[in-house]
């Protein structure tokens, strides 16, 4: 089962998608942001910036002067209405299980300056979902949009309930810092075959412009 669930985090689709690329779908419904610890034994990117001095800047949409990042909105789902300050993207899935509890993907962009080593950012990329309770699952490097990742994905528990939950984190190393983008995937166990499908349209479509 784990090795169904890391596909989440990898799955590359082999077939065109007909889903159109796009920054700026609407969003007609609002949804909450997922969230993950960051402490715990495993060292986390929060830990790194902390214990080494790193200056970390939110890079949204709109902020001057930085790359452009562009998430494709796949068939089926929907904008996170941009209501969270730290989030660069955001789509939920229309016709989850539970219409109370629909999957999430979700995208944020840091800029670090600093002492950064770009590598050690992808070596502790997955510290912050091993850290969550009852995390299984596997990791691996990857490329996206060109650019170096660590890839992740697998189950943990909620309050005594299996979820699943997909992690791609990024790294840009620019002349002004290095750039961190985290996609987070995460939803209920009904929802996997949404999830599988989605993030494979994430993984694929995806496009980071200098």
């Amino acid at each position: 089962m784990v090795a169904g669930l890391v596909t989440i985090a990898v799955a590359q689709s082999s077939k065109p998608s007909q889903t159109p690329t796009t920054s700026t779908s609407v969003a007609t419904t609002s949804a909450p942001p997922v969230s993950v610890q960051r402490s715990g034994p495993n060292e986390t990117i929060a830990d790194y910036v902390e214990n080494n001095n790193i200056h970390m800047t939110t890079i949204t949409p709109g902020t001057p002067g930085t790359p452009t990042f562009d998430f494709p909105v796949p068939d089926g789902w929907t904008r996170i209405r941009e209501n969270d300050p730290d989030q660069y993207f955001g789509i939920f899935f229309n016709t989850p299980a539970d219409l109370g509890d629909p999957p999430k993907i979700t995208a944020t962009v840091k800029k670090l300056t600093g002492n950064v080593d770009p590598n050690k950012l992808l070596d502790i990329a997955s510290g912050e979902v091993k850290n969550l309770t009852g995390y299984n699952g596997s990791d691996k490097r990857s490329m996206l949009s060109g650019y170096p990742s660590s890839q992740l994905g697998g189950s943990y528990a909620k309050n005594g309930v299996t979820r699943m939950i997909a992690q791609n984190t990024v790294v840009t190393d620019k002349k002004d810092g290095v750039y961190v983008v985290q996609i987070l995937a995460e939803g209920a166990a009904a929802d996997t075959d949404a999830l599988k499908a989605a993030t494979g349209v994430i993984v694929q479509k995806t496009t980071i412009t200098p």
